[in-house]
C-alpha cells in the first residue's frame, strides 16, 4: 500500500484535469466529462470503490480516482494490450 503524496501519484491537477476530460483513465476509451470513469469502468468497480468516487475534492476523491484507475488498468487483459499494439 502506498502511501498519500507518493511520488508517483498524478497531482491533484491531473486528477481534475482527467475529471473533466473525455478520456477514460482506465481503459483510454470515451468519457463523459465531470464523471470519473466510462460507464463500463465505472460500472466495473467493486461496490465501495464507485461510492468513494463521490467524494469531494479534497475530501478523499483523488484517492479514491487513484485506487479505481489503479484497479481497472490492473484488471485490463493481456490480449487487450497486444490488439491495441497490433493496431
Amino acid at each position: 500500500m502506498r502511501c498519500v503524496g507518493d511520488r508517483n501519484d498524478p497531482p491533484s491537477h491531473k486528477i481534475l484535469e482527467d475529471f473533466v476530460g473525455e478520456v477514460c483513465s482506465g481503459c483510454g476509451g470515451k468519457k463523459k466529462p465531470r464523471m470519473s470513469h466510462c460507464r463500463n469502468c465505472y460500472f466495473a468497480l467493486p461496490e465501495g470503490m464507485r461510492r468513494a468516487l463521490y467524494r469531494r475534492f479534497g475530501s478523499g476523491y483523488e484517492a479514491a480516482f487513484r485506487e479505481s484507475t489503479e484497479w481497472l488498468r490492473a484488471r485490463k487483459k493481456p490480449a487487450e494490450d497486444d490488439a491495441e499494439h497490433n493496431h
